[in-house]
């Protein structure tokens, strides 16, 4: 059977429905890993999203289509400088190393307290009773321990709403919600 053959039998409805029912599984698993933070035994672990990896891979993607585009593109591409597309593939290649470097900051939670790993700095830990104040705002977490120690967790990683039942169930004495600057305004013109 040719592909042509093969082509022309298979109709609308055999491809678009296994791809709605692809598509919606894939956002259900999506969801649901946005929602809770991976469990390692007793230990509640937050990471970045798969699309942080993603934009990640695109860029040496990018880096690579360019030095394609040199050797193997149109005439006009293959013009360019072997220099200049050297340097443009660097900086794309150099983008995904330091993306790469900061979405493999994670943050965990265990029965002693909050451990960090971020990308630039060294390893965090905050006990419990150590924590001496929390704060949110705009989705982000930020716990101020011993002085100097503090642990940023950015409000896209998967399990920070884990890591907000946590706080508020063993130190609701140190939790300080800020509010959005939208609801602050429309407070007060109710008010008025």
């Amino acid at each position: 059977m040719s592909a042509a053959a093969l082509t022309s039998s298979i109709e609308a409805s055999d491809v678009m429905i296994p791809s709605a029912l692809a598509v919606l599984a894939a956002a259900i698993f999506g969801f649901e890993g946005l929602r809770r933070a991976r469990l390692r035994g007793n230990t509640k672990v937050l990471i970045y999203p798969l699309w942080t990896w993603c934009l990640a891979l695109g860029f040496v993607l990018l880096a690579g289509l360019l030095v394609w585009s040199k050797y193997w593109g149109s005439e006009v591409q293959r013009q360019e400088s072997p220099a200049t597309v050297a340097v443009f593939s660097a900086l794309f290649l150099a983008a995904a190393v330091v993306l790469a470097l900061y979405f493999n900051g994670t943050v965990w939670v265990d029965a002693a307290g909050v451990h960090a790993r971020p990308a630039f700095r060294k390893p965090r830990f905050i006990a419990w009773d150590a924590i001496s104040e929390v704060s949110t705002k705009g989705g982000n977490i930020t716990i101020v321990g011993p002085p100097g120690m503090r642990i940023c967790v950015a409000g896209m990683m998967i399990g920070v709403r884990d890591l907000r039942e946590e706080l508020a169930s063993r130190r609701p004495d140190r939790l300080q919600l800020v509010r959005p600057q939208g609801t602050t305004r429309t407070e007060r013109s109710r008010s008025d």
